[in-house]
């Protein structure tokens, strides 16, 4: 059996905060901190290749997003947070990897939050899931404010420890209505009768990917419906698929007990425009150089 594609941080790993750089044993937050106790803080997952983050505008957008939504006041500029993110990849060294984003809230006088940047370990699909697909599992559960990327990931971390046990790369969230809503870490998109059809935006997070996959689809003819979409649909689809940032796209071959078609022509449509798509894009400047 293939095994996953692993990655960790190096032992000797460099964080960031606020601008300064610090060893991982440095960088440490009190138990008795409110901010930590209320998970009054918001994240981003940024993905490095060749020493750059891909789509750095369209993280920034959505920190900026977060914040809004929780009511939380960042006390800094986007320029200074771009500046703190090439000073972490700098100081790594990192060519191609994953980095985390927290910005933790102040909860007393709502003005200065404290920002880190670390690189963080990831799994990927091996080159085999990305041929045959992978397997995914169907959890109960919602996310709260799916809107924002936040720290309270209970249901998250349930539902991907349930996704484990079952030897499944994810997990897809089922709301008590019998509606799709999401992955754990991942937007959801299936395929009925040539119609890509993805969950509306009302109850799960704005995917950087999910956004230009449904862009790219338009601009190939595909026809586009963002509505509610019940589990019965999910296993009567076509073909399924998912997008994240560690992911990218990834398509998927088994939901809990249904196989689904090994034949992905909207997939593969899509992926491949995807992929030129990105190779065409100007990188944000986030340099190592």
């Amino acid at each position: 059996m293939e095994v996953r594609f692993l990655s960790r941080p190096p032992e000797n790993m460099w964080l960031v905060h606020n601008g300064k750089i610090l060893d991982k044993s440095e960088a440490l937050v009190p138990i008795y901190d409110p901010a930590l106790f209320a998970d009054f803080r918001i994240y981003e997952t940024l993905r490095i290749e060749g020493g750059r983050v891909v789509f750095l505008e369209d993280h920034l957008r959505r920190i900026a997003n977060s914040a809004e939504v929780i009511e939380l006041k960042l006390g800094c500029t986007f320029t200074a947070m771009q500046s703190w993110i090439e000073q972490c990849i700098s100081a790594n060294q990192t060519d191609f990897g994953i980095y985390r984003l927290i910005i933790h809230g102040d909860v007393e006088r709502n003005q200065q939050s404290q920002v880190f940047i670390y690189p963080e370990n990831f799994v990927q699909p091996t080159a085999d899931e990305y041929r045959q697909g992978i397997k995914v599992v169907t959890f109960r559960g919602e996310r709260i404010y799916p809107a924002a990327k936040t720290i309270s990931r209970l249901t998250q971390f349930r539902a991907a420890r349930f996704a484990k046990e079952h030897d499944a790369f994810e997990a897809i969230l089922i709301g008590e209505d019998n509606r799709v809503h999401e992955g754990v870490r991942s937007n959801l998109f299936i395929i009925k009768d040539g119609v890509l059809i993805t969950p509306a935006l009302a109850t799960v997070l704005p995917g950087i990917r999910r956004r230009y996959v449904i862009e790219l689809a338009r601009q190939l003819n595909i026809p586009v419906e963002e509505r509610p979409v019940i589990y019965q649909e999910l296993l009567a689809a076509d073909e399924v698929f998912v997008t994240s940032t560690i992911m990218e796209l990834a398509p998927v071959r088994r939901i809990d007990s249904r196989k689904l078609p090994a034949n992905r022509p909207i997939y593969e449509q899509l992926s491949r425009a995807f992929k030129l798509f990105k190779q065409a894009r100007h990188y944000e400047k986030t340099s190592t150089h």
